[in-house]
């Protein structure tokens, strides 16, 4: 029996054969299967969204199905059927050819930009964390109108902006178009005065605007541009891009402070803002009032690195729109300052959470002590005691290596989710910053290849997924946009 899911309406429905099945391989482009009276089949999705199930047999198959369907014979010992609650057309003929065309394609070109083509294990790899996101692509529906890659099938069914900005990065190398119509997916909800919410969902009202997420959208569309030279596609999102920045200085910043802030509106819905739930960095922190939110009594080294970097991606995009980059490089170099003269803690060797109240350090060494680093916003000394810091067995050299707190730290919980498990897209922004040799980069993709499922998180000390109060679910979208960042040139 074959269940299928409508993630829309989180109705299942089902499909079964009269004989039972025999043997069956999941291939990135098709399910095929065998069943007892050896009767073939084929599985795929057909564009639109409708499941296209091909069985080769003389006579017309024996089923039940439980959703609405059409059942065509192609010709002698070829039928199909289809699957779908929306409206079906007959899908061209040479419908598996296409799929694994384009399957070949999104594979090929990847491969061929990879760092080690000749490593299989890494081709393995890659192979799968291409495969999870696209097999967590979702089509358009009604509210939603742009395809887009959800974080996971098994507990995240809509888009959430921090993960879609990571997929979107990871796509433009590989399926640009895609990439394109992720950040879209995202920017379909932005409000007029910029913000994006946290999640876009299937029904808008469940979208939730009580916080946002830091922003990368710039950063990826700026590589899309790079990869393709789409200047209509900066025309069309680089206006969203700046909207969302602007939002973010007039929400997040308070007046006369260079430093950005996160905030909700409540404690929990600000943890949310930073990326980082259920972390110790965070807790015993104030809220202060501003405006309609409430604020941290925080400036974070993470958030404030990647508004760095969506600054520069924009004053590198401008004179595509006829836009001055000048005001971008100005306020980037503002907060590359504020960055160097305010978060470093010299006593821990690293850049640190500082309270706003006070401008002292909370001294947690964490995943985002590296982010300055990886935005170039640190000084010399900074980079070369930071590494440091980064690679020393005591703090972030773990057996899977960069877990986001280090077990130096009292509150570190190997099963922790943000309080000690590895999260890859932060271990990714590590690893662009050692040569290409070092034995801690070989670590990580060794514990990364031994797994049959990229998982959300996992443990330092065993690299098995966290498995704490909120275990790490599998076929995680971000992890595989990382593992793709970390892969290729």
């Amino acid at each position: 029996m074959l269940e299928i899911r409508d993630l829309r309406d989180g109705s299942v429905g089902f499909l079964n054969f009269e004989s039972g099945l025999s043997r069956s391989q999941s291939l990135p482009d098709l399910q095929s299967a065998t069943l007892n009276d050896e009767t073939e089949l084929r599985i795929c999705f057909a564009k639109g969204g409708a499941l296209v199930v091909e069985v080769r047999a003389q006579a017309s198959p024996n089923f039940e199905c439980t959703l609405p369907h059409q059942l065509h014979k192609l010709e002698s010992g070829i039928w199909w059927l289809l699957i779908s609650k929306d409206a079906m057309q007959l899908p061209p003929r040479n419908l598996f050819q296409q799929n694994r065309a384009r399957w070949n394609q999104y594979f090929k070109t990847a491969f061929a930009q990879m760092q080690q083509p000749d490593d299989q294990t890494q081709r393995i790899l890659l192979a799968r964390a291409i495969t999870t996101m696209l097999w967590n692509l979702r089509a358009p529906q009604k509210h939603m109108p742009h395809f887009g890659v959800i974080p996971s099938p098994f507990s995240y069914c809509g888009y959430w902006a921090w993960d879609s900005w990571k997929h979107a990065h990871a796509l433009a190398s590989f399926a640009p178009e895609l990439a394109a119509e992720q950040l879209r997916a995202q920017f379909c909800r932005q409000r007029d005065d910029g913000m994006v919410p946290d999640t876009v969902m299937p029904n808008p009202a469940d979208d939730n605007w009580q916080n946002t997420k830091p922003p990368l959208a710039a950063w990826a569309l700026h590589t899309i541009w790079q990869n393709t030279g789409d200047d209509d596609l900066v025309a069309e999102l680089y206006p969203k891009c700046a909207t969302q920045l602007q939002w973010w200085k007039n929400a997040r910043r308070v007046n006369g402070e260079i430093l950005y802030r996160a905030g909700g509106v409540d404690h929990e819905t600000a943890t949310w803002d930073t990326g980082w739930d259920l972390c110790a960095r965070f807790e015993n922190v104030p809220l202060q009032p501003f405006g309609d939110w409430k604020l941290f009594d925080l400036w974070q080294p993470d958030i404030n690195a990647y508004i760095l970097n969506e600054l520069r991606a924009m004053a590198a995009m401008a004179s595509t729109v006829g836009a001055d980059a000048n005001p971008w490089l100005q306020e980037a170099k503002q907060l590359t300052a504020a960055i160097q003269n305010t978060l470093w803690d010299d006593s821990k060797n690293c850049f640190c959470d500082v309270r706003a109240s006070s401008g002292e350090s909370v001294g947690i060494r964490s995943a985002a002590s590296w982010l300055p680093l990886w935005a170039d916003a640190a000084t010399a000394d900074q980079r070369q005691r930071g590494l440091q810091t980064m690679q020393s067995p005591i703090h972030f050299a773990t057996a899977m290596p960069f877990p986001t707190l280090p077990a130096s730290e009292p509150a570190f919980n190997p099963d922790g989710y943000w309080n000690g498990g590895v999260w890859i897209d932060h271990a990714a922004y590590a690893y662009t910053l050692l040569p290409a040799d070092h034995e801690l980069r070989e670590r990580l993709l060794t514990h990364l290849s031994a797994r049959n499922s990229l998982y959300e998180c996992y443990s330092p000390l065993t690299a098995a997924p966290a498995d704490g109060s909120r275990p790490a679910v599998a076929q995680f979208s971000w992890t595989a946009a990382a593992c793709i960042e970390i892969l290729l040139k």
